[in-house]
């Protein structure tokens, strides 16, 4: 299948888990239909290995997203413990991503919303996005190349 595109501005929804006992900040962007398109994941400090891995999950769940695999796939496919429970931070985002978004709804040109609510929600994303930018910086550098 061929790679789909986001758009340049999108929707996103940043919240936090707990996984291995760390603290991660997952921040999800989606298309303008709503689905999930790719997905930052920040946790521990910068040169942990476990930071590492977290951040090479993020990418290989964004590149699937992409390219048109469905959540459900990526769910049967990663290893899960007895108990059925994600063994991995990918399957533990995976498994988020199963769930309807928490709090925030991807703007859709075709909404007929009021100027003050797309506001109040570009806002709302904006400062969601603010702590995490430099990450996202440094991920499109190393995986996006130059912006076109």
């Amino acid at each position: 299948m061929i790679r789909r595109t986001l758009p340049q501005r999108r929707a996103a929804q940043t919240f936090d888990m707990r996984f291995w006992n760390q603290s991660f900040s997952v921040t999800i962007g989606f298309y303008p239909d709503g689905t999930p398109g790719e997905v930052f994941i920040d946790g521990g400090k910068t040169g942990q290995d476990i930071q590492s891995t977290a951040r090479d999950a993020a990418v290989v769940l964004s590149l699937a997203l992409k390219h048109g695999t469905a959540i459900e796939t990526i769910r049967h496919a990663v290893t899960r413990n007895g108990s059925g429970s994600a063994a991995s931070i990918l399957g533990a985002v995976a498994d988020a991503l199963r769930r309807p978004p928490m709090s925030i709804s991807p703007i859709s040109p075709t909404d007929e919303v009021s100027n003050a609510e797309q506001n109040a929600r570009r806002n709302l994303l904006l400062q969601s996005r603010r702590h995490e930018r430099c990450s996202q910086r440094a991920h499109r550098a190393r995986f996006c190349g130059p912006r076109a």
